[in-house]
């Protein structure tokens, strides 16, 4: 059986700012074929990412897919039009960000220590620093049949991170879970 929720198409969206939360904007499909999002001027001010594009997904749970993740019941992998454009994002480095656990591990190591030790109210996040400009899932191809889909991302700034040796120790863009840094316990 398909999933019937509703499906997003010809979105706009304009001056939307994040502040110490997690992201000016989520796009995460799950598994609707989306249209058009049309974002533009966003900061996103001491935030987990200035935007998180997430590619589709199946869940296991809700019997949406087999164990080696292949469609079942009906069901696909969502996506967004490849003509959807966030534009004009400011993204501020900072360390008031709410960070989901299992984004902990792209937290450069010199900045692990910024990491709360203890959950925010929500029982979930921890407060920590900005990781990266955009997290982006949806990045790791073309084949909207697996989740993956293009969002133009034109105007991308990123302001006040930490450099070192000249270099900017965050990323730009975050695209995959192969990008965890390891090896932060060593000297």
């Amino acid at each position: 059986m398909a999933d019937k929720s509703i499906i997003i198409n010809n979105l706009y969206g304009k001056n939307i700012v994040c502040k110490n939360g997690q992201a000016a904007v989520t796009l995460s499909p799950h598994t609707i074929k989306n249209g058009k999002v049309f974002i533009d001027d966003l900061t996103a001010d001491s935030c987990e990412a200035g935007a998180i594009v997430a590619a589709g997904f199946l869940s296991a749970k809700k019997e949406q897919r087999d164990k080696k993740g292949n469609a079942i019941n009906g069901h696909t992998y969502g996506y967004f039009d490849a003509n959807s454009v966030i534009s004009n994002l400011k993204v501020i480095y900072g360390t008031n960000a709410q960070l989901r656990p299992s984004r902990r591990p792209f937290v450069p190591c010199a900045q692990r220590n910024l990491i709360s030790t203890h959950k925010n109210p929500d029982q979930e996040s921890y407060t920590g620093p900005t990781i990266a400009g955009i997290i982006y899932f949806a990045k790791g191809g073309t084949r909207t049949d697996r989740g993956f889909y293009t969002v133009k991302t034109p105007g991308l700034e990123l302001k006040n991170f930490p450099l070192v040796n000249g270099k900017m120790e965050n990323k730009e863009f975050v695209a995959s879970t192969k990008e965890f840094l390891t090896g932060c316990d060593k000297n």
